[in-house]
């Protein structure tokens, strides 16, 4: 504690090493953790002579154990903060990551994905930016959120080349270790120093704002977000709205981040790995630039048209990924249509549910969503598209298929208004 409250007295609103050790968590898991699987989905699975249906549905498993998991987690954050949970989370995630250097068989690979690496991934990222940055920032939110899930966008653009030296330099099983190890040192260490719960415990006010003098000596502020409960949530239509239409919205997401890079590196395409990695890195590199934007944006108008732009762009660069072919043109244009997408999703989920829930029900909404998005992600995304490819030898087929749920996800989000709840001060200690 004491690195912190020597920070807190600092003219450096500490808000920021909150920022900073949050942008370091979004870097490793966008380039250690969530595109790992796209670059060890060929040698493992031609290796160990596994299917792309199973190993994308060992990866999707995670997802339901993590929304369970995020259940009990994410209303503890709000009450008790994030920094236990990522020193814990990055120990588990990295050393379920290193433990697949050892798989033998799709069990060992199924119980590491679904048991060990959920209890880490869950409480890391860019999702644990969108829980924590709220409660530090309030006028500023939609710019700071943006500006912390860079890291992500950082990552994605990093890992492509990484992996791809990685893969060329260790055989994958030593790959799987130094990728592990390196999660809990970029994880672990940051949280250990710099995570707090909010800056009403150090005495401070969100955006580094100045107390009133009067209140020099009080540690508690009115805050005029209400505080929502878990049976006034359910019983709001706009949850339900919000729940379904993000991941409708960006499934085609879901099925880029595992199968993009087997498909232009298959006969079908035949591009070489570089190539593909670059078209990969042409995405990351949309998202990057197009965060900061995003951040101005939701802060100046309804955050649902934003979210409904981020939906419709996703929609798009999946139809136009399958109607590319060979076509490196388009499929550069499909990127950036992917890239906007991306962009824009976690920034823009955050800002949503902070805004529509507020700063102390935030986590407590988002978990409640999770299974609901955890059983369309998976089935209808990577899962399905794993067994296409498994049945016809060809992604052909079910890519430009995700351009629905999209539109779907699209006319969804544009229903969910600000949801109505009697505005009531509450003080938080």
């Amino acid at each position: 504690m004491a690195i912190a409250t020597r920070l807190a007295k600092g003219r450096f609103y500490y808000g920021w090493y909150i920022v900073g050790a949050l942008f370091i968590s979004s870097f490793s898991m966008a380039s250690l953790n969530n595109s790992a699987p796209a670059f060890f989905l060929k040698p493992m699975t031609e290796e160990l002579g596994w299917s792309r249906g199973f190993f994308s549905t060992a990866v999707w498993i995670n997802t339901p154990i993590s929304s369970l998991i995020a259940m009990v987690l994410w209303p503890i954050i709000d009450r008790h903060g994030a920094r236990g949970v990522m020193m814990g989370g990055g120990l588990a995630l990295g050393l379920g990551t290193m433990a697949l250097s050892l798989v033998q068989a799709e069990w060992h690979f199924a119980v590491i994905k679904s048991i060990v690496m959920p209890l880490g991934s869950v409480g890391l990222g860019g999702v644990m930016a969108t829980l924590v940055v709220p409660n530090w920032f309030v006028k500023k939110r939609g710019r700071v959120l943006a500006f912390t899930v860079m890291g992500q966008s950082l990552g994605a653009i990093v890992a492509p080349p990484l992996l791809t030296y990685l893969l060329s330099i260790l055989y994958w099983r030593h790959a799987w270790i130094v990728t592990g190890l390196a999660i809990i040192v970029l994880n672990v260490i940051p949280a250990a120093l710099f995570m707090r719960r909010r800056p009403e415990d150090l005495g401070l006010l969100p955006d580094g704002d100045s107390p009133r003098p009067q209140d020099d000596t009080v540690k508690t502020i009115l805050n005029p977000e209400v505080t929502w409960s878990r049976r006034e949530i359910l019983r709001a239509p706009t949850f339900w709205l919000v729940a379904f239409a993000s991941p409708l919205g960006l499934l085609g997401m879901m099925v880029i981040g595992q199968h993009l890079i087997p498909y232009l590196t298959d006969p079908e395409i035949n591009f070489s790995r570089e190539k593909a990695a670059v078209i990969m890195m042409t995405i990351s590199i949309v998202a990057l630039t197009v965060k900061m934007p995003w951040g101005f944006i939701m802060e100046r108008s309804p955050i649902r048209y934003s979210l409904a732009i981020c939906f419709f762009s996703v929609g798009a660069g999946m139809a136009l990924i399958a109607l590319a072919g060979t076509n490196l043109a388009v499929i550069i244009l499909a990127a950036v249509f992917l890239g906007i997408g991306r962009g824009g999703d976690i920034p823009l989920q955050g800002f949503l549910w902070a805004g529509y829930f507020g700063r102390s029900s935030q986590g407590k909404a988002r978990s409640m969503a999770m299974p609901a998005q955890a059983f369309i992600y998976g089935p209808l995304g990577p899962i399905l598209t794993g067994f296409v490819w498994d049945f016809t030898k060809t992604y052909r087929p079910i890519f430009p298929f995700y351009a629905i749920p999209s539109a779907i996800g699209v006319t969804l989000i544009l229903l969910a208004r600000h949801p109505q709840k009697p505005a009531q001060p509450v003080l938080i200690r």
